[in-house]
């Protein structure tokens, strides 16, 4: 038979129209079910009408767009979103007495494409938020990066040389981004957040922060810092426990070239916990960094809490720093 044709069982359910168990694994890729296939109240309630297809559909030739369609494409979805967040987010702030520009909006690249992100630097994004430091290391290598020197943001590999040599038909964007390390780190690529990163979002031990620091010393970088507090007291999230949270911070300010900025959470799932529990974990924290802004250094001023589903409420909470993933770029999808 040709790909075009297909055969059609019509009949009751209750019919004792079976397929063997082989023929029906083969086609069930190619099964549809229909409703009907003219008048839908000519139908009986009970019948059951399936299509199989025997071979490989046809493939319709389709004209791929050009790359330049799809640059603007890109940068058109990313700016949509975007403005969709701040609007949100903005919102959220001006509800609780807040100024908006005093939130941040991290957009999360991790698993997301370099074409993705060189999509987000045209539309104006200045900073990544990744997980793993092997993938920020290989993205800050491909699209430039920034690094503090004795205190100052400065540009080490340039985005435009770097976006130039990836597209020399395209001209590249002025803006060099920030690489924000915010997943759990390893002591032994430690190294690779000081020459990459300019922010670590969850330095959880003095361990690391004493190895993040040789590091730095090496490299003659600074690197800002957040302590990553376990608020929701989940046994499957990183982070230090809130009892510990002042003393690290105090240990943390003796060391050279890191400069603690803040605090971190991950909340518990709104879906799972309920709001009133998620708002609690964001209160621990914002009272965490009161107490290290009165008692420790008061430039310890930030809060990064909040992601795509429930970053209005952090911000209703006190957060300085939201981190958003598939809300800015759409859905992950995730090695098998």
């Amino acid at each position: 038979m040709s790909p075009s044709r297909s055969l059609c069982l019509i009949g009751h359910r209750n019919s004792g129209v079976t397929l063997r168990r082989d023929v029906l694994t083969a086609v069930q890729p190619y099964i549809k079910l229909q409703k009907s296939r003219g008048n839908p109240r000519k139908t009986p309630r009970n019948a059951k009408i399936c299509s199989f297809m025997y071979s490989t559909p046809r493939k319709h030739p389709t004209k791929p767009g050009t790359p330049q369609r799809t640059r603007i494409r890109r940068v058109n979805i990313f700016e949509q979103q975007w403005q969709k967040v701040r609007e949100k987010a903005d919102a959220a702030a001006i509800a609780t007495g807040r100024k908006p520009e005093e939130v941040r909006i991290l957009p999360v690249s991790k698993t997301f494409p370099v074409e993705d992100i060189t999509a987000a630097i045209r539309a104006g994004a200045t900073e990544f938020g990744e997980n793993r430091p092997q993938e920020l290391a290989a993205k800050a290598q491909a699209l430039g990066f920034c690094t503090y020197l004795n205190g100052q943001l400065e540009t080490t590999v340039n985005a435009p040389t770097a976006l130039a040599a990836a597209d020399p038909a395209n001209p590249a964007p002025t803006q060099t981004p920030r690489w924000i390390q915010i997943g759990n780190l390893q002591r032994n690529k430690a190294k690779l957040i000081a020459l990459y990163a300019a922010q670590f979002q969850a330095l959880d031990s003095l361990r690391l922060a004493q190895t993040l620091s040789r590091h730095l010393e090496e490299t003659g970088h600074d690197l800002q810092v957040y302590l990553e507090v376990n608020t929701s007291s989940e046994s499957v999230k990183h982070g230090v426990d809130p009892a510990e949270a002042l003393p690290l911070a105090e240990a943390v300010l003796e060391l050279p070239r890191l400069h603690l900025q803040g605090f971190m959470t991950v909340a518990a799932r709104l879906d799972l916990v309920g709001e009133a529990e998620v708002r609690r974990s964001f209160a621990t924290l914002r009272e965490l960094r009161d107490r290290a802004r009165d008692t420790l250094e008061p430039h310890i001023t930030e809060l990064s809490m909040g992601m795509s589903a429930d970053y209005e409420l952090a911000i209703t909470e006190g957060a300085t720093c939201v981190r958003l993933g598939s809300a800015l770029f759409g859905q992950r999808s995730y090695p098998a």
